[in-house]
């Protein structure tokens, strides 16, 4: 039987589930792809004949005006002809993807989002029938199978549904703009997202730095400066304790970024990870392209301390002939990467003997400090480059420690205590610990 487009399909479906179907209605749908294609097709189509032993028909073609094509019986030759003129209704998820992808190269999406893009493919939809169906046949019902499916599958938290249902999600947009579709089954889906397994939440303890391990990271961090005077990470690193700057960016600052004239810093270039000609991700420096937003490009307030900083680098450059295109840090292999001075923050966590801590748990640690401390949500915001609030608000976080916090609780309730306690003698305390007597 031909293809059939999705009001047919849909008929087809409800006469089968009402047990009505029949020779006589399959006949039917198969005349209306022939009337539609002969409505299209001004070509004479022969049947065998003496000279003739298939059927057989032409079709336009740019080089040389027209093509003969042949198939052994009238209904092969008809899907033919039905696949010639309307195309997209035998079109796949799987023909898609490539171009989607494609499409998103075209709106400057990082590499890297594309790279993660292409993993969700590989690891959730490659090798799934789903991907090889006529996308003019897919139902909202398999499309939630197939994400309970997955669900299950890979016990999936609601962040990792919505990371890789974006995928399908967009390529069915996609097949509705192209007219591959008239409707997008999507308006019907219903995922049960409780099924989903809940995050593990981090404490506060795990995703910043409290003051007391601050300070135990800041003696472990002095220390490898005074054991590795040539190198200048430490610096770096105590720098992203003032700044909050995201690992990637500290690393691009160069010489010519700071101004010394007005205290401060432009933050205008990061290093990421960009495809070469052979599609391999490459480390490299580029302008500010943190989610194309125009909020990572902006300009920190310094003060004598992170000026006293860089002025200590430039000491060590000069003395050890560090140069590496006006980078502040660097060494005698050029520019320092990000991955030596994560490295080296995990190694001195470790070393302190305090929780596993990164770069981003200092950004963190950063947003926290100034918003406890008075600064406004939208100053802090700023502060760190997001180009919204809600990002924000998700890098703050209770810096006060356990105890602290459970001495401000209790003093904030103080007022609250209504309830006298009275003062017992040794006697009354003996008779309290006698059993209570049991109910008659």
């Amino acid at each position: 039987m031909m293809n059939l487009n999705p009001n047919e399909h849909k008929l087809l479906l409800e006469m089968i589930q009402h047990d009505i179907i029949n020779n006589d209605v399959l006949e039917a749908l198969i005349k209306m792809k022939k009337d539609k294609i002969n409505e299209v097709h001004h070509y004479k189509i022969t049947e065998p004949n003496k000279s003739v032993t298939r059927w057989q028909t032409y079709l336009k073609d740019e080089e040389n005006g027209r093509k003969k094509i042949v198939a052994p019986t009238e209904k092969e030759l008809y899907k033919k002809l039905y696949d010639f003129y309307f195309p997209h209704e035998g079109i796949t998820v799987n023909d898609l993807f490539p171009k989607w992808i494609e499409k998103r190269r075209l709106q400057n999406l990082s590499d890297r989002t594309i790279r993660r893009n292409i993993n969700y493919w590989n690891k959730y939809y490659v090798g799934h029938s789903i991907i090889k169906k006529k996308m003019t046949t897919i139902t909202f019902e398999e499309i939630e199978e197939f994400f309970h499916l997955m669900i299950r599958k890979y016990d999936l938290t609601v962040k990792d549904l919505n990371n890789m249902k974006i995928v399908l999600v967009d390529i069915f947009k996609m097949a509705v703009r192209r007219k591959i579709i008239n409707e997008n089954p999507f308006k019907y889906v219903e995922l049960n997202a409780s099924c989903c397994r809940p995050p593990v939440k981090k404490t506060d303890a795990e995703r910043i730095f409290l003051h007391d391990e601050k300070i135990l990271f800041f003696e472990e961090l002095n220390k490898d400066l005074q054991y590795r005077p040539s190198i200048t990470d430490g610096f770096a690193i105590f720098l992203l304790f003032k700044l909050g700057l995201r690992i990637g960016e500290v690393v691009a600052l160069k010489f010519s970024d700071v101004n010394y004239k007005h205290s401060e810093i432009h933050i205008h270039r990061m290093e990421t990870k960009v495809e070469d000609k052979k599609g391999k991700l490459v480390i490299s420096v580029v302008n500010h392209t943190k989610k194309k937003s125009t909020s990572g490009d902006r300009f920190l307030p310094i003060s004598e301390y992170e000026l006293n900083l860089i002025t200590k680098v430039i000491e060590i450059n000069k003395q050890y002939q560090y140069f590496d295109d006006d980078f502040i840090f660097c060494d005698e292999n050029g520019r320092t990467p990000a991955s030596a001075l994560d490295c080296l923050i995990r190694k001195l966590t470790r070393k302190a003997n305090i929780n596993d801590k990164s770069a981003h748990d200092i950004r963190r640690t950063v947003a926290s400090e100034m918003f406890n401390n008075g600064v406004p949500i939208e100053v802090v915001r700023d502060y760190l480059g997001h180009s919204i609030i809600e990002t924000t608000w998700g890098y703050i976080y209770n810096n006060l420690g356990k105890k602290n916090t459970s001495s401000m609780i209790h003093e904030s309730l103080s007022s609250m205590s209504g309830f006298e306690v009275p003062v017992l003698n040794c006697s009354q305390i003996d008779e309290i610990k006698k059993p209570r007597e049991p109910c008659k």
